[in-house]
């Protein structure tokens, strides 16, 4: 009779760690939501990160261009360039939704 409790408390108990276990489960779940959700802008830094550098042999003299002409200064320039950045950012955002 005592080796029949023995099984039961033994039965009772795994029955909650499976329980135990499920719990952390869905907690681990959720928490891999919110990283997922947290770092997703990592996918999208790289993608830009990799136009930049496939752009970059042929922005960099046309840079260079605007930079070095004559009666210009570098805030100007550094002023207009934010302009422009502005503007692509934006014409791509519409080129995505289309």
């Amino acid at each position: 009779m005592a080796h029949l409790s023995e099984l039961d408390i033994l039965e009772a108990r795994r029955r909650a760690l499976v329980a135990e276990s499920e719990l952390h489960r869905q907690q681990i779940a959720v928490e891999v939501e919110h990283l997922r959700a947290a770092t997703a802008w990592v996918e999208r830094a790289m993608s830009a990160a990799r136009s930049v550098l496939a752009a970059w042999p042929v922005l960099a003299p046309v840079a260079g261009f605007v930079i070095a002409r004559k009666g210009r200064s570098l805030l100007r320039t550094v002023g207009k360039g934010w302009s422009w950045w502005r503007i692509g950012r934006r014409l791509a955002g519409l080129w995505r939704r289309r």
